[in-house]
Order: C-alpha cells, then structure tokens, then sequence
C-alpha cells in the first residue's frame, strides 16, 4: 500500500509542478494595477490526503506531501508546497523538507506546514520495514562467532522477518568486511584470505546482523627443502625447491604446485612453481605461502669470475669512415686462470644508430656517442665510444695559440675545432693527436702538456693529416711585476697604449713584457682591446695584469677632457722650510669645472730649491728661484717660485722729506734678512699715501700735488716702514 501510494505523489509531484507555473501566472496578472491584491488573501490550507495519519518506514523511500492553499477570490487551490515552512516536532523520528518526509526511526511526530499565516498539521507513523534481520548459514541462523580454515568456501544468506513473513535479502543487503586482508564478503559469499580475525556484517533499511570469524590455517607448517641458503654463480643451472605442508593432524602434503612463490629481487633470482633461476649477482629471499603458512629461503649470486679487463680500457673516439676496432675481453677466473672472452661475453651497445658491437669488434655507425658493455659470467666493463664525422682545417682560438709559463708548470692542452663537409663547427679535440717539437722543453702527456725547462716548443695538433698549432714558451720563474704608473687617468673615448711593466725573475734578470701580459678591468666602463685601454665614462677602475701566474693592479680614473688648467697662485715666494699648498682648477670641455689639485703630476726645475711633501704641497728648502709644473690630462700650468731668507726689517732711503709743490721724489726701499743680506724691495713693496690729495705714491716715485702733508708707507712680507712727506 505504501509503494501505490509513493507512486501516486509522484505523480502529483508532476501536478504541483503545473500548479505552481499556474500560481506564477496568476501573481503575474495580480501585479497589474487593475487587480486588487485583497483578493489575494489565503483563507485556508489542505494536504493533498484527507488521512490524519500516515505511515513511512524508516529507512525506505519518502514520503511525497502536497500543500495547498485556498486564496480569497479564487475558485481554485493553489499548490504552495515548495512555498510553506515545514516543521517537524521529532526529528529523530521523522524529517521534512519541501513536503519531503523521510523515516528516521520507529515512532510517531507531527508534521506541519505554514504558509499565508495558517498552519496545517498531520500525524506521521515511522514503522521498520522488517522487524528483524539475520545471517543464515544453511537454512539456520548463523552464530555469533565461528571459526573456519583458509581453503574453505563459505556463504551466507541475509532473511528479514515482518509480522511473521520472511523475506530473503541477500542481494539486496548492504555485506562488510572489518578487515579485508583477512576475509573479503560480496552478496553474502566471504572469501578467506589470510589467518586472522573479520567480522561479516549485513545492513538492510536500518537493520544489522553480523557474525565473527576466526580464520585458521589448516596446516602446522610449510618447509622447503634443502638448506635455508642456496649460493649461485651467474650463469648457473635453476635449481628446483620442494614445498612440503604438514597438517594439523599430523598428515603431509606436496603443495609445490598449488603454493605461491615470491622472490624479493626478480632482478637477482626468479622463481616459478619452485624452479629458482639466478640472473645477476645479488640477494633475494624466496618464499613460499599457501592457505595462511609459509616457509622462505636465503638466494646468494655471485659472480663466476673475479675480474674483467678490456683492452683497450680507455675511450675510443673515432670518425665515421674510420674501420672497425677489436677490443679484447679477458677475465681473470676464479681459478686465477685469463682466458680471452670477447667471444663469450655478452656485448651490447647504448645506441646502434652510433655503434655496434659483435664479439668485442666496434664499428661506428652514426654521429654520437654510445657505451659499449660486456658482461661476463656476472663482471661487466664498459668503455665510451665517441663517433665524430669526417673533418677538415683544423683551428684554436687565438687566445689559445700562445702561452706563457715556467718549469714544472703544466696545463690543459686547448680545444680544437674543426669544419665538417657540411661547413659545420664541431669540436674534434678527444680526436687530435698531440705532439711536441721538443719534449725536453715541453713533454705531453694524458691531455696535459708540461714545462720541462726552458726555451720554445711548438705543439700540434693533428687529425686526418690537417693540424693546427700552439706556441709555448718556459721562461725563468718570476718573482714579480712592475708597472711604470701605479694610476692613469684617461680621457672618455680616447685611445691609449697599455701601461709599460716589467717582470723580475727569481735569478734577477729583467724583462719588458708588456707585449705579454694580460690585462683584465674591474669595470666594463675600461675597455680593453687588443691594441690599447679606452675610457668609456666617467669611473674608478682597477686595471689587473696577469703573467706567469703573478699579478700588478694599477688604478685608473676614467673622466671628461680637460680643455684648460689655471694655477692659483702663478707665481710665489716663500721662506726656507715654509710650506704652501698649490691650488688647480680644471675647466672640462661639458663647461665645468673642478679643483683638481691632488690630481696633478708635480714636478720642480730645481731640487734643491723646494720639494713636495703631499699631492700638492710645497716646502721651500733654500734661497732661489725655480719652475713649478703641474701636469694633468696633457694640459700644464707654471708657477714662479722664489725662495728669498725671512725678512726682518724695511730701511727706506730717507726719514722724512720736505718738498714744494710739483717736486718728485724717488725712494729706495731695502730689506734685510736674517741671512745678514739684503735685497732692493722698491718695485715688490706695497706703497701708499695717508693723504693722495696732497702728495701720490708709485713704486717709491712721491710727486707733491698740493699744500699740505701725508704718511706714506710701503709694505712688504707683512712688515712695514712710514716717511712723513710735507708740501709746502
């Protein structure tokens, strides 16, 4: 009666999908201004049962309930099931959503529905759908815990009791398994898998049964024959194990074939019904299982023979057209005999597009580079063998072409490339044979070349009758470098020669190698070219040459061309053992300029006269005259220097004078030093008159203008002597 009635809501759940598209319509025409929305009102709901109870069972299909409502002005209902609140007053029981009532469990609750401010309410019944469930076991309820061997085929049955009609539900129950590496179950047929403890368990619409096996070997112990490790040679025969089960009675049995066999490393040993085969030397464990027991050995391989050598051993590197090689496979046996074995081994090759390989003979196939195996009796060595195409003119960069070095230095002999057929660049230098011109100056050997002693060797390269050449000259062993300038200055995009250095070696000879060395700067704005260093703009670098291993740095100050230098001041007079620090600006071609004082390069006419002690202060020494030069970025500025003794006192060639009106006056101005010397200061003095209007001044020359008197005084070197003049 429940399924006529759950098909007959799914058929009204299709008439309340209409009435609702009915409902929509109508609200579509109550938004228009004509209708009047108190027609609208809700005045009463219904279900779509007249029942006030109905019954579901708990854990089976739902239960489809319609809600509609009566609306005042209507003359039909209107379905509001998806529209109402639903509510249920046990949940524990029963559920509801959207009319949807689903059984929880055996009981009664009370759905309603409230829609429009009405609430309609029905009463609900959740019944099992059996009363009970239970495993059957032959046609008998199934105990609560049995036990049962591995081997044994067991099924069950599930039946379902309701008011006293029973029901079979083995296909349709939900079957379990509490530990599937024990006993796996499907529609009630449990399949036994290992020794151990599973519960079965069958679920039907909320009800449970289940029962717990004990599962058992039926067998004591399973034993292999022979002993428990089995050592192998490569290359031995397989060897076949017995598997022999003893029951729990006492009784025996073969079980080889029936039993499962294992082995831990089927790279090592494999094993098939109990036949074990040693591949490669190793370990591995076999082992035997059959119906929860088992039994396992210990497989040793190792090799058949101690060693193996081939010849040649190192890698073979060969042109295309070039003919088949032999390498040669011997083996040193256990009994200490060396058979040759190219014949037995196994060969192989990593790429035959490059090289094959037939009983040691290697022939080149293809452009490339492929390994080549041989395998004997468990040893195995392999060799690279490089396949390069057929090549002419040989080449080694520049840099390469010549080097610089001492006795007992050695080095790396340099790449060598070549042009294929095609006019391809490819690196041939594993190819090349080397030689020297003198080995008792520069010896080769294993890639590496080696200063003996010294002098020039010349070693070449040579492949296919093309060679290629490098230059290496031993020199003494150096001690260190030298260069001319510990700074330059150069000027933006100007071009200048490398700075001069010079080598001393550790026997004390000399020698200019600025043709030789190697330079290297710290900042890319220095540029190093092969014929010279350019200034790219304004930095600091450091300027690094290397030779022989040994190294001069030179710093280097990279700015603008200077067009002018203008020394401050252009000529000076000092005292013996007094200083002055000389001033220089630079004006740049851009329109600045800046004071460059420290930069200049100093130099003194005269020694004797003064010297520097700093960048650019100057100590006179003794009493003279002598240039000062200062030199920067090619531009120079002089200045006069005169070192006279410190002065002590001015002496003027008269005390006072008194002269009428148009009357001249030479004087003299003397000075004495503390030397006892004197000098004629008259035209070096500062003169000046305390009264111009009455008596003027000009190099000692006083002219009297008017009536009156002055004080005229010269000055010199911070000393300074008066004459009272009077004009009458």
């Amino acid at each position: 009666m429940q399924r006529a009635t759950t098909s007959m809501h799914h058929r009204n759940w299709t008439a309340r999908s209409i009435m609702a598209l009915t409902l929509a319509i109508l609200m579509v025409f109550a938004a228009m201004p004509s209708r009047s929305y108190a027609a609208d009102t809700v005045t009463d709901l219904s279900f779509d049962t007249t029942a006030s109870t109905i019954t579901v069972f708990a854990a089976d299909e739902p239960y489809y309930l319609n809600l509609y409502a009566t609306l005042s002005g209507a003359s039909s209902q209107i379905d509001v099931t998806d529209s109402a609140a639903w509510k249920s007053s046990n949940t524990s029981v029963a559920k509801v959503s959207q009319g949807t009532i689903t059984g929880v469990a055996k009981g009664t609750a009370k759905i309603s529905a409230t829609y429009g401010g009405y609430t309609k309410s029905i009463t609900v019944t959740v019944d099992d759908l059996y009363d009970s469930i239970q495993i059957m076991s032959n046609n008998s309820g199934a105990p609560d815990e049995a036990s049962v061997q591995l081997g044994q085929e067991i099924s069950y049955d599930l039946t379902g009791l309701k008011s006293g009609v029973t029901s079979n539900l083995t296909n349709a129950a939900s079957w379990s398994s509490s530990d599937t590496s024990v006993a796996t179950v499907e529609e009630g047929a449990v399949t036994l898998l290992s020794a151990g403890t599973a519960t079965i368990t069958a679920s039907y619409k909320g009800k449970t049964d289940k029962i717990k096996l004990n599962v058992l070997s039926p067998y004591k112990s399973v034993t292999l024959s022979g002993p428990d490790l089995l050592e192998f040679t490569v290359g031995d025969a397989s060897v076949d194990l017995t598997a022999t089960a003893v029951f729990q009675n006492g009784s025996t049995a073969n079980i080889t074939q029936d039993a499962e066999w294992t082995s831990s490393n089927t790279a090592v040993a494999t094993v098939e019904n109990g036949k074990i085969t040693p591949l490669i030397t190793g370990t591995a464990t076999i082992t035997v299982s059959h119906l929860g027991a088992s039994d396992k050995v210990t497989i040793a391989v190792r090799q058949g023979t101690q060693e193996l050598k081939l010849t040649p051993s190192s890698d073979l590197f060969l042109q295309l057209q070039d003919a088949p090689v032999v390498i040669t496979a011997t083996a040193l046996e256990l009994d200490g005999s060396t058979p040759n074995v190219s014949s037995s081994a196994d060969w192989t090759s990593s790429d035959i597009m490059v090289a094959t390989v037939t009983n040691g003979v290697v022939t080149p196939k293809g452009i490339g580079t492929a390994t080549i195996k041989a395998s004997y009796k468990g040893a195995a060595r392999s060799i690279k063998v490089t396949v390069y195409p057929t090549v002419t003119a040989l080449t080694i960069k520049d840099t390469d072409q010549k080097v610089e070095t001492f006795p007992d230095q050695t080095g790396t002999l340099p790449q060598v490339t070549a042009t294929t057929f095609g006019g391809d660049a490819v690196t041939v230098t594993p190819l090349v044979t080397w030689t020297s011109s003198n080995n008792n100056i520069v010896s080769i050997d294993s890639g590496k070349w080696k200063a003996v002693a010294t002098g020039t060797a010349v070693l070449t390269a040579s492949v296919n009758g093309y060679t290629a050449a490098v230059t290496i000259t031993v020199n003494n062993k150096p001690l260190t470098l030298i260069a001319a300038q510990s700074e330059l200055s150069l000027i933006i995009g100007k071009d200048y020669s490398f700075p001069q250095v010079r080598v001393v070696y550790e026997n004390g000879q000399e020698e200019d190698i600025t043709e030789k060395i190697s330079w290297k700067s710290s900042s890319t704005n220095l540029l190093i070219q092969s014929s010279g260093l350019k200034g790219l703009s304004s930095a600091n670098a450091t300027l690094t040459g290397t030779f022989l291993n040994k190294t001069v740095k030179i710093s280097v100050t990279i700015e603008e061309e200077v067009v002018k230098l203008i020394a401050d001041p252009t000529s000076l007079t000092l005292n013996p053992k007094k200083s002055k620090s000389l001033k220089v600006k630079a004006f740049y071609k851009s329109g600045k300029s800046v004071i460059v004082s420290t930069k200049v390069n100093w130099s003194i006419s005269d020694d004797a006269i003064a010297e520097f002690t700093g960048n650019n202060t100057l100590k006179a020494l003794s009493k003279g005259t002598a240039v000062i030069t200062g030199t920067y970025q090619n531009k120079s500025v002089t200045i006069a220097l005169t070192v006279v003794p410190k002065l002590k006192t001015l002496v003027l060639s008269e005390k006072s004078l008194k002269l009428t009106i148009g009357d001249a006056k030479a004087l003299k101005l003397k000075a004495f030093y503390d030397d006892g010397t004197y000098i004629d200061q008259t035209e070096n003095a500062v003169w000046t008159s305390s009264n111009t209007s009455a008596v003027t001044v000009v190099n000692g020359i006083i002219v009297a203008k008017a009536k009156g008197s002055s004080s005229i005084k010269a000055k010199i070197d911070g000393k300074t002597v008066t004459l009272r003049v009077t004009v009458k």
